[in-house]
């Protein structure tokens, strides 16, 4: 149901593409990051940036914005299966990238950080 690398469109505003940085341990529990369109104005999060091709879904220059990763839960996915629409994978490479971005960000949650820490740890990327 949700796998490390997954994307994931959750329908409520601003309904951007999330994507899975760590499988679900035994309690279901996983990372979410959000890929936000850049706009070049100075707030873009410039640790790790998105382009066409990470994903089929993506159109334009994009960035992982790391200050709102958060911890998810499949439960919350499998009860509200009409607000998560999985959308494929992001490619390895990119999926490389985002959590080396998420352990070298300096916006996300210390806790956030940790877990994809110890996920990596269990299960190294390639």
């Amino acid at each position: 149901m949700a796998a490390r690398g997954d994307a994931v469109r959750i329908q409520v505003p601003p309904f951007h593409l999330w994507i899975i940085l760590t499988n679900p341990d035994a309690s279901g529990s996983f990372v979410f990051v959000n890929i936000t369109s850049a706009k070049k104005n100075g707030t873009d999060d410039p640790t790790c940036p998105i382009v066409v091709g990470d994903h089929p879904a993506i159109r334009h220059e994009s960035y992982i914005r790391y200050k709102d990763a958060f911890e998810a839960n499949t439960r919350g996915m499998a009860v509200n299966p009409d607000k998560f629409h999985q959308e494929g994978e992001v490619t390895p490479q990119a999926l490389k990238r985002i959590i080396e971005g998420a352990l070298q960000s300096t916006v996300i949650p210390n806790e956030i950080k940790d877990i994809v820490r110890q996920s990596v740890a269990e299960n190294p990327i390639d």
